[in-house]
């Protein structure tokens, strides 16, 4: 198996030419003229005929390869590969030495090096569309950006065949270059040929030479697709170190060789002069990394977690930093390991079949779903069950649910749309501003950089990333003591719950409750780079489930049945407190009443009719338009 690669880099071979274009190097017999022009044309050919220069790279760096360090110690596959290669070495000296057996044949380079050749490409190299790619390009170095829409299982593909003659007793080996190699059926050896024997070959699958090999199939960009076109794909294959790198889902830069496939003779009849085509990858480069991958600033990254830590507060600050161009809803933004759903829950996958993609993906993951009610409006004489239409089974599968329901209050509005108009005017400029301030240290006091008001500068998407992927790392435990904490708070839930009355409540407390407390617990560990489970983190677990329960319970009437007079008589009296209707002298828009009352589920209708009962006991009364209402008499605080 392939442990290396050793990367030519295109930038350098660029930079090489530039400098041996001005000085071109006199020992080579070539005159100045031809050997410029040979010069300024090898990038070129390089890209161009690839498999040609791989071979000639991987040549000379098999010739340029130094000795083994003295001290050196093979490990795991190594160990075995180099006794192999140490027992050959032995053999091929006693058979030249005594001269009874026959000379062993030239070891390939690619059985005693355990490194590869690949390109990388060069920056100034031009990204082509998956359909611009023509017959022009066989052979040629090409790179793209694309989808992987589909990954194979990774498989040993054999390089180098070695086979035994047990007449002579030589060792022959056979290069496959190719996808299909057809096995000798005579041993070459000058002692077979001498004796005019066919020899006897046994292959030795232990001597053998193998590599990883992994196929995957990609789809072009969708803004690279035409209006009512399709989007094309093709198939790549991954050796060696390039193998396990991409899921289906991600979007990738592509660099390979575009070469059609080997296929038997019977399918080559069949299919005429068409060639089937694939990439064979030189370098892959994801678009966006994932937690496990390493950040190519890993080490400033983990300095600014480290001096946020010191600060404290890194848990409120993160939280904070969580979209913080949203108005409110804080709790919603902490985050916290919750359960997964159906397929995803049960066999920990997902099956995808959208925007051409079709494919089952790997799916051992937070899940943090969003619903609408199934009428459009949320009625609080209901459960959330029967509000957003799913089943129970499924629904309690959620560590939180969070009731967001937008309800007409005139200070918080307010506060809102400000806060909407600060983010479309300074907010998206400073943040590219401060993307391009590399030098501006994490946490210093910049005014100009709290254009939010939030009293702190959000941390960015790389920050959150690193600082997700270190807190991943840790794996907090839970002594007696706090889990004997966390029963009683799970039984104490359910007593109340049985005392208050279960009709009244809009969520109960079930087992999986109780193992929501432990979840939420580690994932506050987590969140302050511990290995233990503290008292603070069972609090904070148990202030989120508390937050969650008040949102869907603190939404619904007092009690069920509840007179509608009263209802709009209380929306009325809490309306008519607010600045906006004693401004206007006690008068309250009906638009405001209305929407308030949609909340308790009372229709148009319902609200006009509970008004007009008021008006005639004259308690309220409408002005003549009936767009606004106020009290007549004023309402007791």
């Amino acid at each position: 198996d392939k442990v290396g690669t050793v990367f030519i880099d295109l930038n350098d071979v660029e930079q090489f030419c530039k400098k041996e274009m001005l000085e071109p190097d006199t020992e080579i017999s070539q005159s100045r003229i031809e050997l410029q022009q040979s010069i300024e044309m090898l990038l070129t050919d390089i890209e161009q005929n690839a498999y040609r220069y791989q071979r000639f790279f991987y040549e000379a760096c098999d010739l340029e390869q130094p000795m083994r360090d003295a001290g050196y110690q093979a490990e795991g596959a190594a160990l075995a590969r180099d006794a192999v290669q140490s027992w050959r070495e032995r053999m091929q000296q006693q058979q030249e030495t005594s001269g009874a057996a026959p000379k062993t044949l030239g070891l390939p380079p690619r059985l005693k090096n355990n490194w590869d050749v690949r390109f990388k490409p060069r920056a100034t190299g031009r990204q082509m569309k998956l359909r611009e790619i023509k017959a022009d390009s066989v052979g040629s170095l090409v790179q793209l950006d694309c989808i992987v829409v589909r990954v194979s299982q990774v498989k040993p593909k054999v390089e180098v065949v070695t086979y035994h003659c047990e007449v002579c007793g030589g060792e022959v080996f056979q290069s496959v270059e190719g996808e299909r190699y057809t096995p000798p059926k005579e041993c070459p050896s000058q002692l077979c040929r001498d004796n005019k024997q066919s020899g006897k070959l046994r292959c030795n699958i232990r001597t053998c030479a193998f590599t990883r090999h992994q196929e995957m199939k990609v789809q072009e960009m969708s803004e690279h697709v035409p209006v009512g076109g399709v989007p094309r794909s093709i198939s790549v294959i991954m050796e060696g170190d390039l193998t396990r790198q991409v899921l289906p889902g991600d979007a990738i830069t592509l660099t390979g060789v575009y070469t059609p496939h080997q296929l038997p003779y019977h399918v080559k009849r069949q299919m005429g002069t068409n060639q089937e085509m694939y990439i064979e990858a030189h370098s892959i480069l994801k678009h966006k990394k994932g937690y496990n991958d390493n950040a190519e600033d890993e080490d400033v990254l983990e300095h600014k977690i480290s001096e946020a830590r010191t600060k404290g507060s890194l848990y409120e600050t993160a939280s904070k930093s969580i979209a913080p161009e949203i108005f409110g809803h804080a709790d919603v933004k902490k985050e916290a390991d919750r359960t997964a759903i159906h397929e995803v829950m049960e066999q920990q996958t997902v099956s995808i079949a959208k925007a051409g993609i079709t494919t089952t993906l790997n799916c051992r993951t937070t899940v943090l779903a969003a619903a609408n009610p199934v009428y459009g409006r949320y009625n609080p004489y209901k459960s959330p069950v029967e509000n957003i239409d799913l089943p129970a089974a499924l629904l309690s599968r959620f560590d939180m649910i969070f009731l967001l329901l937008d309800t007409v209050d005139c200070d918080k509005d307010k506060q809102l749309a400000l806060h909407v108009a600060k983010v479309h005017s300074n907010y998206e400029k400073q943040e590219k501003a401060g993307e391009a301030d590399e030098g501006r240290q994490l946490g210093a006091k910049d005014d100009e950089a709290d254009v939010l008001g939030l009293g702190f500068k959000p941390f960015d998407h790389k920050f959150m990333r690193a600082y997700i992927q270190r807190a991943r790392n840790f794996e907090p435990l839970l002594d007696d003591a706090l889990m004997q904490d966390m029963a009683d708070a799970y039984v104490s839930m359910r007593d109340d719950e049985k005392r208050e009355g279960m009709d009244s409540k809009k969520s109960y407390t079930t087992p999986r409750t109780l193992l929501a407390i432990m979840r939420l617990s580690q994932a506050h560990a987590r969140a302050r780079f511990s290995n233990k489970v503290e008292k603070q983190d069972f609090e904070e677990a148990m202030r989120l489930i508390k937050a969650s329960k008040e949102s869907i319970e603190l939404s619904a009437p007092a009690k069920r049945g509840q007179n509608p007079l009263d209802l709009v008589y209380e929306i009325v009296a809490d309306l008519s407190r607010r600045e906006q209707a004693i401004a206007a002298d006690g008068w309250v828009d009906m638009a405001h009443v209305v929407s308030m009352a949609g909340h308790k589920a009372l229709t148009r209708d319902m609200v006009f009719e509970a008004i007009e009962n008021w008006e005639s006991l004259s308690v309220l009364n409408f002005n003549p338009e009936k767009t606004m209402v106020k009290f007549l008499v004023p309402p007791m605080v």
